[in-house]
Parts: structure tokens; sequence; C-alpha cells
């Protein structure tokens, strides 16, 4: 069937218990027919009322199997429902097609999956070249996005665009609240503001500038332009991810608690890679504060990804780096990375990773580096366990793992400091500290090295060149400052270094 050139002014209202009666503005259900071909409802508008249960949309309450084209929720438009509530469709379901819409009403739902175009889509579904415009409202609890509240089981979202702010209690993102199990978003961008509402312990999670929780499916080639804030887990692309992320862009400014990242707040998963995201907004937190990512929980791989100068990190508490906050898996890795701005914190501070139990390789930080010149204690917000101690390096703070192939030109800055590393706590003699230099001033209150402030556990070094200024009151070093049983081979310091005169003596 088709159903073109039709428009809807009036008011649609269900009533009664009914959990599945599906309500739209043109159609209440749209169906193929019994040879499974699909109906079609194009150049169709509503702008009025409609307010069901669930499914309820401004063109259809659920669409299966078929094609919405052309069509739009206009201004003044009202769609109300319990959940699956969406500008244009309320479901769609194996194989439908949205296309070519638009949303220009308010869209309201009082429980989750809420779309500015469509509520929930599952099964192979698609929604393509649609947006959700300035000055529509889209409201719910969870699951609550710009064009799709949920997306499941091999779904895709391609080329739309979200202009308007929403909030919700966890799981929300500029263009979809969550996608599930293969599903994929390519070519989309958001404007809009997009902020966590929850106030529970376990709500106010999941927020994102394209996607609040990514589970098993891919986010490419998109650009979130909107501020991101939140409690925890909080990104400029994705809130949680544990699949892949790349070729994405964030511009916006992203701030919340801890775990929180110019692309995704936390990154999980094994086996995937994040690469080629950019980020160039300010990223600030009490704890766990990335220019790319917050934290990173799991044997991923993070790869030529920028944080470039206009994407100041900082953290108040915990843990800041140019790249990620914390590396919290030994079988992670940060590769071909770069970090260009300005990373500070309040404990535990690195050019490209602050905490980290993963490798580092072939990564360049040229932004200024700083944590407080005392060793006050904070709150760590993280519940991570590390030593008590501040920590500031152009590269990585303190790490178990090898670092190779890196170089700082960035000034470094606090109580202990080091041009590469600050604390080296590898026993082991496959991860190493090679082939890197340093050429930033290092400057330390109590400990400063050219390229590592301590080796602390017989951790080897190889190949490690300084030709930056090293001072420091204490313990002062052009490669190491205070080095135990460790080992150094072919290492150059050609730097001015000062120290006390305790230090001297």
């Amino acid at each position: 069937g088709t159903i073109s050139g039709c428009h809807f002014q009036g008011t649609i209202r269900l009533t009664g218990l009914s959990t599945t009666t599906a309500t739209g503005g043109i159609a209440g259900e749209i169906n193929t027919d019994v040879s499974h071909n699909a109906a079609v409802v194009s150049e169709c508008s509503n702008s009025g009322t409609i307010q069901g249960l669930y499914p309820v949309g401004g063109v259809a309450g659920r669409t299966t199997g078929s094609r919405i084209e052309s069509s739009e929720n206009s201004a003044g438009a009202l769609i109300r429902g319990k959940g699956l509530t969406g500008g244009i469709s309320g479901q769609s379901w194996t194989n439908a097609v949205i296309e070519n819409s638009d949303n220009y009403g308010r869209v309201e739902g009082t429980a989750d999956k809420t779309g500015g175009i469509c509520g929930e889509q599952f099964n192979l579904s698609l929604i393509s070249n649609s947006v959700n415009h300035t000055g529509t409202t889209v409201t719910g609890t969870s699951r609550l996005g710009g064009i799709c509240g949920y997306s499941a089981s091999s779904c895709s979202i391609k080329n739309c665009v979200n202009e308007t702010g929403l909030s919700g209690i966890s799981e929300t993102g500029g263009i979809c609240g969550t996608q599930f199990l293969s599903c994929s978003i390519d070519g989309c961008s958001n404007s809009g503001a997009i902020s966590g509402s929850g106030t529970e312990a376990d709500e106010n999670t999941g927020i994102g500038g394209i996607v609040g929780g990514n589970f098993g499916s891919e986010i490419t080639s998109s650009e979130n332009s909107g501020t991101v804030s939140g409690q925890s887990t909080v990104g400029g692309i994705a809130g949680y991810t544990n699949y892949i992320v790349k070729d994405c862009i964030n511009t916006a400014g992203i701030e919340g608690g801890t775990f929180i990242g110019g692309a995704t707040g936390m990154a999980e998963g094994a086996g995937y890679v994040l690469s080629f995201l950019t980020n160039s907004g300010t990223v600030t937190a009490s704890g766990g504060a990335g220019g790319i990512i917050g934290n990173i929980t799991s044997s991923i791989s993070v790869s030529f990804c920028t944080n470039q100068e206009a994407g100041v990190v900082y953290a108040s508490a915990g843990s800041a780096g140019g790249i990620a906050g914390v590396i919290n898996d030994a079988g992670a890795s940060v590769s071909d990375c770069e970090n260009h701005a300005p990373v500070s914190s309040g404990k535990w501070a690195g050019g490209i990773v602050a905490l980290s139990q993963g490798e580092i390789l072939d990564c360049l930080n040229t932004g200024q580096v700083s944590v407080p010149a005392t060793n006050d204690p904070v709150q760590n917000e993280e519940g991570i366990i590390v030593e008590n101690i501040t920590v500031a390096a152009g590269v990585v703070g303190m790490t178990s793992s090898a670092v190779e192939n890196c170089e700082n030109q960035g000034a470094v800055s606090g109580y202990t400091a080091g041009g590469i590393v600050t604390r080296f706590t590898s026993s082991v003699s496959l991860y190493k500290l090679k082939n890197c230099t340093n050429s930033g001033q290092v400057t330390g209150t109590r400990s400063a090295g050219g390229v590592v402030a301590t080796i602390t556990k017989g951790g080897i070094a190889e190949a490690l060149e300084n030709s930056g200024s090293v001072t420091g009151p204490y313990c002062v070093g052009g490669v190491v400052a205070e080095n135990v049983k460790g080992s150094l081979t072919d290492c150059v310091n050609t730097g001015t270094i000062q120290g006390s005169e305790t230090e001297i003596d």
C-alpha cells in the first residue's frame, strides 16, 4: 500500500491500559502484505497531537518491513507516549526504512526509548538523511537520542543530523541513546547540548555527543560540536563503548565527574581498535580525564588519535592525560597518537596517559604538563589503587609496561616530574623504556629527570636522550633522577642540569 501527500492536523488520543496498540499521525501501523511487499508512506506530515502508550509516532506508530520517505513531524506537533516514542515512527522493525524525514515538533516520552525521529529500530532497519531540527523538544528517561532512542540487531543510522539539546537520566546521545549488537552509525553529526540528569549512583552514565552507550556496534565518520556533560562515563562521541569508534571528531567542551573523554568516556572490549579520532574541545573532570578517552579497562588498541591545541585537559583531583586518563589493562596499547594541548591535574598527569598498565608506542607530546608542587593527598574518586605520589610526565605519569619510540617537547612541572615517564614500575625485562627523547623543560620540587624521574623496580632503559633543561631541589638527573636497581644502556644527556646546594653536596 501507498500513502502519499497526506497531512494530519487534529488530535489522536489512545485511552485505556493497552501497551501494544500502535498510534500514529498518518498510520497506526505500516506493514508488508502477505508476499512481503513493503508499504510506502511518502511526503506526509503531522502537525497535530498524537498521544498513546507505546509505540507512538508522528507519522506511524509502528513500521514493519516498510518505508517512510520525505515526511515530517511539523512545528507545533506534539507526540506523547510512555515509551517507544518518535517524531516520525515510534518503532521500526525488520528491514524498515526511514529516509529524508524531519522532526520540527515536540516528542515526549515518559519512559525509555525516545528519539527525535524514531523511538526504537530493530533487526536490519535503517534511518538515513534525516534531521531533528533546532527548536524541537525531545524528552525521556534513558535510551534517549536526537535521532533514535534505541537501535538493536544490525540496524544502521546514516547521514543524520541532530540540532537540539537533550537531557536524560542515562544512555543519552545526540544521535542515538544506545546501539546494541552489530549496529552502525556513519556520517552523522550533533550540535545540540547533551547532558545527564540522573541523581542515583547507577544513573547519569553513558552520555555522548553521538551515542550514549555503544555495545558491540560501530561509530564511524561522525562529528560532535555540542557540549556534553554528566557525572560519569561521558564522551564527545560515545559515553561508553566496547567496540569500534573511528574517523570521528569532537570540537566541543566535555565535562563531568569521572571517566570523561574528548571522544569516549570509557572504552573496554578485547581486540578491537579506536582509531583516527580527533578532539579540540576542553575536557574537564574530577578524575579520569582524557583528551580522547577517559578510562580504558581492557585490551583494546588506540591508534592514530590526536588531541589538538584547543583540547585542554584538566582533572581537579585524579588522573588527566592528553590521550587517555587511565589504562587499566596490560593488554591495551596506545600507539601513533599525538597531544598538543596543556594537561594538568591535582594528582597525576601525562602528556599521553596519566596512569598506564598498557604499552605506549610511537607517541608525541608537545603540550605543557603540570601538577601541584606539593604532595598533598586528594580524594581518589576513580577507584584506582596506585602510589599516593603526585606525578607529571611528558608521556606517561606512572607505567608498568613498555614505553618505546616516544617524544616529548612540552614543559613538565610538578612535585615529581619526568620528560617521558615519572615512575617506571616494571620489573619485567619484556617491558622497556626504549628509544625515547625529551627536549622539554623539566622542573620538579622533589625529583626531576630529563627522561625518567624514578625507576622503582629494576626496569630496563635503553637509548634514551634528553636535551631539555632539568631543575629540582633534591634528586635531579639528565636521564634518570632516581634509579633503584635499573639498567641504563646507550643513554645521552645534553641538557642543563640544576640542583640545590644540598643535592650538589
